[in-house]
């Protein structure tokens, strides 16, 4: 389950993000422009979604976790990985 926007949750989430960006992409490098800095964040962006490991995941990254855990789940991959996240 997914927490609502407006709740301390939700901020905690965003904000536990938000450190982690800050100190795998954006503390590590110096940007003087949006421009600059748009392509570096997107990649990192696409990493931590796809190839970086989740210890709620059991340790393993997103995609493997979907490939590997989708047929188990009748009610899709996101119900369950919220659940776990929550749990």
């Amino acid at each position: 389950m997914r927490p609502p926007v407006h709740s301390p949750n939700y901020n905690a989430y965003i904000e536990s993000w938000h450190a982690q960006l800050e100190c795998e992409c954006l503390g590590l490098q110096e940007f003087t422009t949006f421009a600059e800095a748009y392509p570096k964040v997107t990649q990192w962006m696409e990493q931590y979604n796809t190839v970086r490991i989740h210890c709620r995941l059991d340790y393993r990254p997103r995609w493997k976790c979907e490939r590997v855990l989708l047929p188990v789940w009748p009610n899709g991959f996101r119900s369950e990985c919220n659940r776990l996240r929550s749990g």
